[in-house]
């Protein structure tokens, strides 16, 4: 069987380095980062995809050194990467889109802070309380209106995944192991897509996780982020 194509972007960031080793078994994949290709030049961005007859863009690439959750900048650049992603995938006929979107389009850590009783569904209006979350919720509105042009359309509100050897104090809220991970974008390659818009929560089954996992998809996560981080610490 010919092995589908999946084009990752940002594949040197952490996300990008799990996803890479953990899908590149059951896909052909195009790996596109800085220097080689920069998603800003849309032309050459089109024209590193244009012959490798792609069936989705997973998009992760994000300048995180100027526009992370804890920091008050952002960088203009990230959504034009976004919307460049997105029109190509029109302009060369990619069925699919994967956005890494976050977890930080709501204010999760009031709620980690707190103590604060709530969940949070696909019904939860987002608060997000930085510039990156502003970002985030920017592509997502803009993936939603690309969907309605023929592209399904995926967002993955990413919580937090981290290398193998760290241990990040949101991790028992927030975090995605890295086997669920590859397992959460595989289905998202694999799973036609209803209505060819979701919005979809990447947060492993934790104790202390607050996020309802329900989707459309039959996403199950197997492995708690902290079992699978601090067994990678022993």
């Amino acid at each position: 069987m010919t092995k589908k194509t999946i084009c990752i972007t940002g594949y040197k960031g952490s996300i990008g380095q799990v996803l890479t080793a953990g899908l590149k078994d059951n896909y052909q994949l195009v790996l596109i980062d800085l220097p080689e290709t920069n998603i800003i030049d849309y032309e050459a961005f089109k024209n590193a995809l244009k012959p490798q007859n792609i069936f989705a863009i997973l998009h992760l690439a994000w300048n995180c050194k100027v526009e992370n959750f804890s920091s008050s900048d952002s960088d203009p650049n990230n959504v034009v990467m976004a919307n460049h992603v997105y029109q190509a995938a029109l302009d060369l006929n990619i069925p699919k889109v994967i956005m890494a979107s976050s977890v930080h389009t709501h204010d999760v850590y009031k709620i980690i802070n707190e103590k604060l009783d709530v969940v949070i569904d696909l019904n939860t209006p987002p608060n997000p309380v930085s510039p990156y979350g502003q970002s985030k919720l920017q592509i997502e509105r803009t993936g939603k209106n690309m969907s309605k042009k023929g592209i399904q359309v995926v967002c993955i509100r990413f919580g937090g995944v981290c290398p193998k050897e760290s241990y990040w104090s949101d991790i028992p809220y927030l975090g995605l192991s890295h086997p669920d991970c590859v397992n959460l974008v595989d289905l998202c390659i694999q799973s036609t897509i209803r209505n060819n818009y979701m919005i979809i929560y990447g947060v492993s089954n934790n104790d202390k996780a607050f996020h309802v996992l329900n989707n459309e998809i039959n996403w199950t996560p197997a492995v708690k982020a902290t079992d699978f981080y601090n067994n990678n610490q022993r």
